[in-house]
């Protein structure tokens, strides 16, 4: 039995009277409708809570032009705003035009209808790409994928509990540190002489006949 057919219910079974507290006198019918009765206000006490972090998100998208990232989060702990709600809250506001639009919405559902920041797409002729190899072109679009994957993650990262938090942590190190390797090797590659230069240029005749005697 639920509770949404409880109360068609016509047999002679005693009525469910939710008086003090749940213990084990109650049967399971009991117990699950007042869990859902409990959840059920859950969720209207949340959709009540939507407007206020489109308020807060407005609020705070305006005060964010000030500040850099360093200063941001200190502002924030000076006005003891948490950094995941203002994140959550910026995120519901930057989604949706007006207050009314989060109207019958929890948090979590505003939230997850936000409007995610994408990465442009580079053209194709940009920084030399139009003339680079199959391989590079290739290696160009993965990192671009892994940067807008990141932008994704940061976002999702608002609804990140503390201690689920502290499991990413080594991931996300491990990642960075593979990045950074893949950055020290293009970044050597590319002081590297490329062939072809003068270094490599075959040496004249004149150099040769100076060099044999």
């Amino acid at each position: 039995m639920t509770l949404d057919t409880a109360g068609d219910d016509k047999s002679c079974d005693p009525q469910l009277l939710f008086n003090g507290e749940p213990s084990n006198e109650w049967g399971l019918d009991e117990l699950g409708i007042y869990a859902q009765l409990q959840d059920r206000q859950i969720t209207d006490g949340e959709k009540l809570l939507t407007p206020s972090y489109w308020r807060l998100g407005h609020a705070l998208t305006l005060a964010k032009k000030a500040f850099n990232h360093g200063q941001w989060s200190k502002y924030l702990e000076e006005l003891g705003i948490d950094k995941t709600r203002a994140s959550r809250a910026r995120a519901i506001y930057r989604t949706f035009d007006e207050e009314a639009d989060v109207a019958g919405l929890t948090v979590a559902e505003a939230y997850a209808r936000r409007r995610k920041k994408t990465i442009g797409k580079p053209e194709e002729d940009a920084d030399g790409a139009a003339t680079c190899t199959e391989d590079v072109r290739r290696l160009r679009k993965s990192v671009t994928n892994i940067a807008q994957q990141t932008g994704t993650a940061i976002q999702d990262a608002a609804f990140v509990a503390s201690e689920e938090a502290a499991i990413l942590i080594p991931a996300v190190r491990n990642a960075i540190g593979q990045l950074q390797e893949l950055l020290a090797f293009l970044e050597e590659q590319a002081a590297a002489v490329p062939a072809g230069s003068e270094q490599d240029e075959p040496e004249s005749e004149e150099a040769r006949q100076a060099a044999a005697k």
